[in-house]
């Protein structure tokens, strides 16, 4: 009988809590946990936890904190390099770090050395010997949120696979400097890199060929799925998740889950729900704002507050509680302006709950005929809709025996099924580097692949009202 192939699993994204590791989920947690555990009742591969930026250590906590994991073992990335790489990696890194703290550097300067510092990064390697345990059997590395590791890279027999969430770290970089040009290398070196790409949706593959058109053509759509602990709960475990986060007992609540996230308009939310209940003074309806709100927030904390009275922001919500929050809600509303999949919309179709959604981006791909669809700015429809939703039962069945039918589409095992599936990756074989095939620099390469992603390019391409900008399709 033949050997299973090896899987080297990334769990990186779940060890940055690091003595916590596996305790707090959240967002694409979520995604990559769900991914890894149907993976491991699959049978498919042999699998080895990984971490890409040497945080090994943590991995048993996070085993401990999710048992399943447990079946797994560790495999150690050892990183060593050649005296004289060191002494030339040192003072380019610190040049590096100085200019990817301003603007300018980040956006414009550095991102044309991208290709060059891909190159340096992996001078002077020395093998690692872990390998040669496993060498003779197939390997693919999988990762769903960092940069492949450098011995990783420098394996050529090894099959490099990523998933791609988004990357709206691009299109909206609401982040620092430092932040914006670490994500900007990590999508670059997915694209040219990889031997075969997973994206989340149909828009997320061609949002990322529009910004990496260099990228392998190698890859596949494959969706992800509400967890079945999302479905309707009882009364009396909504009231008791409502008096633990000190939301009023006997009204009912309208519910976003957002974190601090411009892009996620909960400051229009809150206008809409504000004239909604100026209009409607007898209506004791209250928002539910589920996810932190960081100081820097100040308007929207400003916000908060002024309306405290129908308006509560209980902040991080538990894994085990959220769903219950869900059941509990006359209606979630998703205002989101970029989202790579929606996993919140599948969440309350499948929790029986009617949605309200912002028809830009990835969710009307992922909600179909089963949501109330606006855009982000049409606040006095959103008011509109919520009475609507609030007061008119037949129109609310309706939509939730919609949500429960087109969450049935989506699971788990299908997405397993595509990713990563040693069936599906069989024909696949590790490709020369894209940086190598350039052959005569820089210059050409930059020439005849990709563009440079500027500060202005991206404020250009933020999606507006009118709905998505022109993109190329790519299959």
């Amino acid at each position: 009988m033949s050997e299973l192939p090896v899987l080297l699993f990334d769990v990186q994204i779940h060890l940055k809590n690091k003595d916590h590791a596996g305790q707090f989920i959240g967002g694409i947690e979520r995604v990559c946990t769900e991914e890894l555990l149907r993976l491991i009742r699959s049978g498919y591969y042999e699998i080895y936890l990984v971490s890409s930026l040497g945080d090994e250590k943590y991995i048993p906590i996070l085993q401990k904190n999710i048992p399943e994991l447990s079946f797994c073992k560790t495999f150690p990335l050892y990183v060593s390099f050649a005296w004289w790489a060191l002494l030339i990696r040192k003072p380019i890194t610190l040049l590096i770090k100085i200019l990817s703290q301003t603007y300018v550097g980040s956006y414009n300067v550095l991102p044309f050395f991208r290709a060059f510092m891909l190159k340096l990064w992996g001078m002077g390697l020395k093998p690692s010997h872990e390998f040669e345990k496993i060498k003779s059997r197939k390997i693919i590395y999988y990762t769903c949120f960092n940069i492949f590791p450098l011995p990783i890279v420098a394996q050529k027999n090894i099959i490099k696979v990523a998933m791609i969430h988004d990357i709206s770290p691009l299109r909206f970089p609401d982040c620092s400097p430092d932040v914006f040009w670490n994500f900007f290398m990590l999508f670059y070196s997915f694209a040219v890199q990889a031997d075969y790409l997973f994206f989340m949706s149909e828009f997320t593959r061609d949002d990322f060929y529009s910004c990496f058109p260099v990228a392998c053509r190698e890859n596949s759509v494959t969706y992800g799925a509400a967890d079945q602990k999302f479905h309707r709960y009882s009364e009396v475990e909504v009231l008791t998740v409502k008096r633990k986060y000190k939301i009023p007992e006997r009204v009912p609540y309208v519910l976003t889950v957002a974190a601090s996230s411009k892009r996620k308009n909960v400051d229009k939310i809150i206008a809409a729900v504000v004239t909604f209940r100026e209009r409607n003074p007898g209506n004791d309806t209250v928002l539910v704002i589920a996810g932190r709100i960081v100081e820097q927030e100040k308007e929207l904390l400003a916000l908060v507050h002024k309306h405290a009275d129908f308006i509560f922001s209980p902040g991080f919500v538990a894994d085990a509680d959220l769903p219950i929050l869900y059941s509990g809600t006359l209606m979630y509303i998703f205002l989101s302006s970029y989202e790579g999949f929606g996993l919140p919309i599948l969440e309350a179709f499948q929790s029986g709950v009617p949605v309200i959604a912002s028809q830009l981006t990835s969710l009307p791909e992922i909600g179909g005929d089963a949501a109330e669809w606006i855009l982000p700015d049409q606040q006095e429809k959103l008011a509109m809709l919520i009475k609507d939703l609030t007061m008119n039962c037949p129109k609310r069945e309706k939509l939730i025996s919609a949500g429960e039918k087109q969450a049935r589409l989506f699971s788990w095992d299908k997405h397993v099924y595509i990713a990563p599936n040693p069936n599906h990756l069989a024909l696949i074989l590790p490709r020369t580097s894209v940086i190598m095939q350039a052959g005569k620099g820089s210059a050409q390469y930059y020439r005849s692949s990709t563009e440079t992603i500027s500060r202005r390019q991206i404020k250009n391409e933020v999606f507006h009202h009118h709905g998505l900008p022109q993109q190329r399709k790519h299959h």
